[in-house]
């Protein structure tokens, strides 16, 4: 079994937290409308259906997160086939959405620290350094 990458399993432990942030956010402002109309005494239609829609938005962003989440573990040198057990997809179809993350196909010299990016690395297209 080759030895993972050092650089690419550090960017990948550096990115982790921002990206479990930002589910978090997500999730959380996604759950607020729902809490307030399951803790309401007499709740309007109008209160749930913009609960619902509330939902709906942030499915969306939660799978790109998720996605730019498994990205990150296949960076750090995770196999794909139990990613994509855990995502639910096969593993043909796990390669090809991670296509379009930058982190699963990046390799260490395309990566560049940048502390302001969010998680503190960028990928840079092609290995090129300035």
């Amino acid at each position: 079994m080759p030895r993972k990458n050092p650089v690419l399993n550090r960017a990948a432990r550096d990115l982790l937290p921002h990206l479990c942030g930002r589910i978090v956010t997500v999730t959380a402002g996604a759950l607020g409308p729902l809490q307030k109309v399951a803790e309401s005494t007499h709740p309007t239609l109008q209160e749930a259906y913009q609960a619902l829609a509330s939902l709906r938005a942030a499915r969306g962003e939660i799978e790109r997160a998720e996605l730019e989440l498994v990205g990150c573990l296949a960076m750090g040198g995770m196999a794909q086939i139990p990613l994509a057990r855990v995502v639910g997809v096969r593993r043909e179809t796990l390669s090809q959405k991670l296509a379009a993350v930058p982190w699963a196909t990046a390799r260490h010299d395309s990566l560049v620290r940048d502390a302001d990016a969010p998680g503190g690395w960028i990928v840079r297209p092609g290995g090129d350094r300035p």
